[in-house]
């Protein structure tokens, strides 16, 4: 639709030129003809009352105009723009060049701060190509113009000015107000969204799209709700079924045209929003959306620690009631109502204690006189604020209760009530209970004492971790077994019979046992399961009942076994002071592999063990060590090597294995040999660097060193 100030302006300019056509054809009569003067003067001043209308017109447009011919000189200009403008009047009389208007407003600040040539060159680009596009102007006394100038079909620019203060000042406004709202609606605590009736989105605030979980672009102002209920059917929030019957069921939910409220929760990550919709004045509907998944978790807490109470309440000992200030029932349990025997029905939460206390005097529980006032008697006990207990005896059945009344803060009461009925009866016959009592106490502690005694003399055959697993209840004493990679240790005393030939029943005895004792202390305190003693023999292992994983088990039983050999020396000095010519000497197998471990044997007997080729292996690398030695297979050796510095032997052919078994004895943990000066060794990441000074002759230090300045001129370069 064509906009009315253009039209009318078109209108007024085709006016003006139609009298300009008019005045010059009047002048040529007038020049041609006598009685040309006087119609001259008429056409002349019909002209002066239709520019006198024309520039009444112009003067009550909303707007203000400006007309400017092809030399930029002004031709007309409207008072309205003239009182705008805030310039001299004489710069904008007829004829007047508009340049100097257009510096003047360059001059005075109404442009900003700049070039004020510039500025005019400008402007004045614009008067000669007009592009029938508006901009903007600023006064400095801050008033907001429009302007937007365009060709005129005699030729020239036709300007037009519009103050616009108002209206800029009207949309800041909203838009500030806008702002507010949206700074509400993002921080309720809470989604909200508003729908036109064609269920389209009208607003929404930020908590709506998070709430309701959707991905960012899903919602948009303008866009359909059946797209966002599409996504949730698919992701499956309305359950199970078919979609589009599922969704038409949310949206009648919607256009039923009164408020409503429901739960949903989102599918997959447990989340439960409450939905309040209600209708709005224009067909519409506003939706508010709460996430009240804490408040389902607490009162489904709550309702959890309710039957939890519940059931802690029925299973007490007596009956419980409580009751609030108006003397109205607010919880009891089952055995206050049996223990006062009242029917069924008689008990209700929210019932009166006078009515149990008419049912309790019309039984007779109060004694005879008038039931009133007994009632009132017991409603003063009650009503005392304060802490007391009474017994009371239940007429007809011969059982008493003890009554404990309590003052609650809210000023209601709390009753417990217990059954002494059978207390009653055994303060009768207490002093022959506590007699009895006293008897039963002494055998049980005698018993104690002999379990205690037992235990401990049953702990001495068994390994502690086995030991402990047991009476812990983490190990069944039941013929059972698992596969396990075990650390297997096996240790002998080399020559042990042609050692102790010489040696009496009792020395032997004597000996072995402190040898056996020291070997013993050592593994227990490394952690290791004794297996077994095998006359002088110790059979050992490592990773069950309890492992600290398979590498540092294998790294603890070398320690150990480096531990137990530095005892033996020591033990052998001792015995050579004692006199003992030929000391024992030890011999160590150390192997890492799959065994079986478990209980075998019989079910009237058992034996906590470990069989396999592993555990045979383990032998036959005891037997093969050298004597003071450690002998440990390669699967031991690579995982201790970087602690444990070892030298491989010869290879071993053992039944059940394919390959010939590599073999390492071992030399000592690298820390001792570091402490003794043997060894020089630097470990950094990147860098492992280890040298056994026993090791090298005159050469090979030579050539150690030349190898060491190789890699230092290597890293330097």
């Amino acid at each position: 639709m064509p906009n009315p100030t253009t039209v009318r302006e078109r209108r007024l300019r085709k006016t003006k030129a139609q009298l300009i056509d008019e005045i010059d054809t009047l002048e040529q009569r007038a020049a041609a003809t006598p009685e040309g003067g006087s119609e001259l003067k008429r056409r002349e001043q019909e002209l002066a009352e239709k520019e006198a209308q024309l520039r009444l017109v112009f003067d009550n447009m909303p707007g203000a105009i400006v007309y400017t011919d092809e030399e930029l000189n002004l031709v007309f200009c409207s008072d309205r723009f003239a009182d705008i403008s805030q310039a001299p009047g004489e710069l904008l009389q007829p004829g007047c060049h508009y340049p100097n208007y257009l510096r003047y407003l360059a001059e005075h600040g109404f442009y900003g701060e700049g070039d004020v040539d510039a500025f005019v060159a400008e402007r004045v680009e614009s008067l000669r190509n007009p592009s029938d596009k508006t901009f903007e102007t600023y006064t400095p006394d801050g008033y907001i113009h429009t302007v937007r100038r365009r060709r005129a079909a005699a030729g020239g620019t036709v300007t037009v000015v519009t103050d616009i203060t108002e209206q800029k000042r009207a949309e800041e406004e909203l838009a500030r107000k806008e702002a507010q709202l949206r700074a509400a609606l993002d921080n309720m605590p809470g989604g909200m969204m508003l729908g036109d009736r064609d269920f389209n989105y009208v607003l929404f605030n930020s908590q709506y799209s998070q709430l309701c979980e959707f991905p960012d672009g899903l919602l948009e102002v303008g866009g359909s709700i059946r797209d966002e209920l599409c996504y949730q059917a698919d992701r499956g929030d309305f359950g199970s079924g078919d979609k589009d019957e599922l969704i038409e069921e949310v949206i009648a939910n919607y256009r039923q045209g009164e408020a409503a409220s429901w739960e949903r929760t989102i599918a997959g990550n447990g989340r439960t929003i409450e939905i309040y919709v209600a209708p709005t004045p224009e067909g519409g509907y506003v939706s508010i959306i709460t996430d009240i998944t804490e408040r389902k978790r607490a009162e489904q807490e709550l309702a959890e620690k309710e039957a939890q109470l519940r059931v802690a309440l029925d299973n007490m000992p007596g009956g419980m009631a409580l009751g609030d200030r108006d003397l109205n029932y607010v919880l009891f349990n089952s055995q206050y109502s049996e223990l006062y025997e009242y029917p069924d029905g008689q008990l209700k939460v929210g019932g009166s204690l006078r009515d149990e206390l008419r049912h309790q005097a019309d039984r007779g529980d109060f004694g005879s006189g008038d039931k009133d006032e007994l009632i009132e008697q017991v409603l003063t006990i009650y009503q005392r604020g304060e802490a007391v207990s009474y017994e009371r005896a239940i007429a007809g059945t011969g059982r008493t209760l003890e009554v404990y009344l309590a003052p609650t803060p809210e000023g209601g009461y709390v009753t417990i009530a217990t059954d002494i009925s059978a207390r009653k009866r055994a303060e009768e016959e207490l002093l022959e209970a506590k007699r009895r009592t006293e008897e039963a106490s002494k055998l049980v502690a005698e018993k104690n004492r002999m379990l205690e005694s037992l235990s401990n003399q049953l702990s001495k055959y068994l390994s502690p971790q086995v030991y402990a697993s047991i009476f812990s209840g983490e190990q069944s004493v039941e013929i059972a077994s698992k596969r396990k990679k075990l650390t297997v240790f096996f240790s002998d005393i080399a020559d042990f019979t042609g050692t102790t030939d010489n040696l009496e029943s009792e020395e032997l005895t004597n000996l072995l046992n402190h040898y056996l004792t020291d070997m013993s202390k050592i593994a227990l305190d490394h952690g290791a399961t004794i297996d077994k003693y095998v006359g002088d023999a110790i059979i050992a292992f490592f990773g069950d009942p309890e492992t600290r994983g398979v590498k540092e088990d294998a790294k603890t039983c070398v320690e150990m076994a480096v531990a137990m050999q530095r005892r033996m020396r020591e033990l052998q000095s001792e015995w050579l002071d004692m006199g003992l010519e030929r000391p024992f000497q030890l011999r160590i197998g150390i192997n890492t592999g799959f065994c079986t471990v478990g209980n075998f044997g019989s079910e009237d007997r058992m034996d906590y063990t470990i069989i396999g080729n592993e555990v045979n292996l383990a032998a036959r690398l005891e037997s093969h060590a050298e004597v003071g030695g450690i002998l440990m297979a390669h699967e031991t050796y690579s995982l201790v090597k970087d602690t444990v510095l070892a030298e491989e032997g010869d290879t071993l052919t053992v039944k059940g294995f394919a390959k010939p078994v590599r073999t390492y004895s071992v030399v000592g943990l690298y820390d001792d040999l570091v402490e003794q000066g043997r060894i020089i060794r630097k470990d950094e990441d990147g860098l492992t660097l280890a040298i056994d000074r026993d090791k090298l002759t005159k050469k090979g230090k030579a050539r150690a060193i030349k190898a060491i300045k190789d890699v230092l001129s290597q890293l330097e370069g």
